[in-house]
């Protein structure tokens, strides 16, 4: 069969029509349909004003929101906490009121029977209560107890490792050591002052414990904690405040059991320095005046108005006229920083404290001698066996060569160029290191091995050597 002509032939646009392909047509939006306006209902049966409808049951009261029955219970328990809080300080404040009467009763006793120790005593007590009860209104006696849950703890694996029942357990924690209340302070000491030729001075502080105990009654005897020896004579140690006080009242008989000595109270005193102090001044008739101690004191109470507890002159440099004064702790305030003197004007410096290095008068260390528990050593030889009183014995034909026990050099244990002797570097002493301290000692050890050796030759080359002629002396 034969095929119509231009079948497979593909049709072509015309050229009049567009080649780009025909948009979709656009979708039309819904349209939403409109409310329609209802007329307004009308009731049925219209009430006139005043009258109620029988028919319609009554409205019952609107139930309150949950925060607003919050709200009343929080105030209530507040109101019920407060009211608890007013009854408990209440009947402190009454307790502590009474506690102050009778604290004030015993004053009165006190210091009727002129007991000034307990008196001041008790008036601290009562101050101590009457804060506390002004402190006790204001809430600050007691911290607030803290109910609030523990917080949340997140266990990692290792914890919950250790949960389990075949895991490895925990090693348990050391409990918490309990909390260290601060040291009481120590109490002031009380001085007796003694002469330089006392015998108290030479004797044991032992010894003066037992002259004490004889001559005062029991109370007053176990106040006293330790005696010392000082520069002044005698320092007393008081076991606490109260041994204080009871000292204190007793002052008259510390001095008569101790004869000649004199009883102070320890002081913070503060130190200062007037350098090139004037030693003197011209008066009219063209003669030089000295200026003595005395005179520079009271002229120094006339510019100031301050009464120094101490006022001499320094021994160190008598050339410079540098005055030395101590005033209280409490005064070192006021004190000016220039003073005028005789016609010139002075600077006052303030020194500083300075740490001391002490050295053991028993085992001849450098520490503290009241603290040592070492075998007494001689000074001069350092052996154990004896002391110095022993060591220049008479009996005795021949003595051990000196020999430091520190340094082990042939010198006294006391010299003042031992090289092990502790240094004082911005206030803080510094002692030598272990390896240190070795290699001074073998050094002074061979210096006092050189020094024997030189002293032994020396008398055999004066026995091997020829007499010498005597020269004849010349005019």
């Amino acid at each position: 069969m034969g095929e119509a002509p231009g079948a497979h032939e593909t049709p072509t646009a015309s050229p009049w029509e567009p080649t780009t392909p025909k948009r979709p047509p656009k979708r039309l939006r819904p349209e939403t349909p409109k409310k329609a306006i209802e007329p307004p209902v009308i009731p049925q049966n219209p009430l006139r004003p005043g009258q109620l409808d029988q028919n319609t049951p009554p409205e019952s009261p609107p139930h309150g929101s949950p925060q607003s029955q919050l709200d009343l219970e929080l105030q209530s328990h507040i109101a019920a906490a407060v009211a608890s809080r007013t009854a408990q300080i209440k009947t402190t404040g009454d307790e502590v009121m009474e506690l102050v009467s009778m604290v004030n009763q015993k004053i009165a006793k006190w210091e009727e029977r002129s007991l000034q120790g307990a008196a001041s005593l008790g008036k601290d007590i009562r101050t101590l209560v009457l804060n506390f009860s002004s402190n006790l209104a204001t809430g600050h006696p007691a911290k607030a107890e803290n109910h609030q849950p523990p917080p949340s703890k997140h266990n990692g694996y290792a914890e919950a490792a250790g949960a389990l029942p075949g895991g490895p357990k925990a090693p348990p924690k050391a409990p918490k050591s309990p909390y260290k209340s601060p040291l009481p302070e120590k109490p002031p000491r009380i001085f007796l002052r003694l002469p330089t030729d006392h015998p108290a001075r030479r004797a044991s502080p032992h010894a003066t414990m037992d002259i004490l105990r004889k001559h005062l009654d029991k109370a007053c005897s176990t106040a006293v904690k330790e005696i010392q020896q000082v520069p002044s004579g005698l320092a007393i140690w008081p076991r606490d405040g109260l041994g204080f006080h009871l000292l204190m009242e007793r002052k008259e008989a510390l001095e008569s059991s101790i004869q000649g000595a004199k009883a102070e109270v320890e002081q913070n005193w503060a130190i200062f320095a007037l350098p090139n102090a004037p030693q003197e001044y011209t008066s009219y008739d063209r003669t030089q005046v000295p200026i003595t101690e005395h005179m520079a004191l009271e002229e120094f109470k006339l510019q100031t108005g301050l009464s120094p507890l101490k006022f001499y002159r320094s021994s160190k440099n008598p050339l410079s006229g540098t005055l030395i004064m101590a005033v209280p702790e409490n005064q070192a305030q006021i004190v000016p920083k220039w003073v005028h003197l005789y016609g010139k004007n002075v600077q006052i410096k303030r020194k500083p404290f300075r740490t001391r290095i002490e050295q053991c008068t028993q085992c001849w260390d450098y520490h503290n001698p009241r603290t040592c528990t070492r075998t007494p050593r001689c000074r001069i030889c350092s052996k154990k066996d004896h002391t110095e009183e022993a060591h220049s014995s008479p009996n005795e034909e021949e003595t051990s060569d000196p020999c430091c026990t520190n340094c082990c050099g042939p010198f006294p244990a006391d010299h003042s160029n031992c090289p092990t002797k502790p240094t004082i570097q911005q206030g803080a002493i510094q002692q030598l290191t272990r390896s240190q301290l070795i290699a001074v000692r073998k050094a002074g050890a061979r210096q006092h091995m050189l020094q024997d050796q030189t002293a032994t030759s020396e008398p055999s080359r004066n026995l091997g050597s020829s007499p010498t002629r005597e020269q004849p002396q010349t005019c």
